[in-house]
């Protein structure tokens, strides 16, 4: 839709030091990603999850439905002191990074989430994309997190903000491998843990 909509819009000029950061305005291939979950959410009713994973994560061993509703938990409390879910889970980075990592995350339905959600699509429907510093779907992503924020409960379970890969250090690092960069490649040689081989343990959930 993107490409039918504005065509192949050039990049910025770069730099001599950004030769390999070209994938920040290498719209298309991200697009399609966001366009693939924005063509499903308006089926899930509210109080149901949209979740997220990219097709260059994999999983190590059989992972329970018990492990994600673990991860909802522990959301703050409210009026009544019970503990609530969170609304987004997902895997941030630290400052410097200026986005995170959106290879997961979980959306708990809801009129704000779908106003979230919405706010997306219009982002690159109406081109307005093209006026973002990047063009990829985790910069967009992070920043409308952050314009959402007083109106979202979000949840990062990167445990470490200097973590350029943030799979391996949050709880997702027990049971899913994502296969970044050169280690893409590798996906094809990864063989599954024996059911009968408990993973290794990784990070803690909260």
């Amino acid at each position: 839709r993107c490409r039918a909509a504005f065509g192949n819009v050039p990049r910025p000029q770069l730099g001599p030091d950004q030769g390999g950061h070209i994938f920040r305005w290498n719209y298309l291939p991200f697009s399609k990603k966001v366009f693939s979950y924005l063509g499903s959410y308006g089926d899930i009713p509210d109080g149901d999850y949209l979740v997220w994973i990219d097709a260059d994560v994999y999983a190590k061993s059989n992972v329970p439905i018990s492990f994600f509703n673990d991860l909802l938990k522990g959301g703050p409390l409210g009026p009544d002191n019970a503990s609530s879910e969170w609304d987004i889970i997902w895997l941030a980075r630290g400052v410097k990074w200026y986005h995170g990592d959106t290879g997961f995350f979980m959306i708990k339905m809801s009129p704000v989430t779908r106003n979230f959600l919405d706010t997306m699509r219009e982002i690159y429907l109406s081109g307005f994309l093209f006026d973002l510093k990047e063009w990829h779907d985790a910069f967009v992503f992070t920043a409308l997190l952050r314009l959402f924020n007083p109106l979202l409960k979000i949840k990062s379970l990167n445990l470490d903000p200097e973590a350029l890969h943030p799979f391996t250090t949050s709880p997702l690092a027990l049971y899913f491998d994502h296969k970044k960069g050169p280690a893409k490649h590798e996906g094809d040689k990864a063989a599954l843990t024996p059911p009968q081989q408990q993973p290794q343990q990784g990070p803690p959930i909260s």
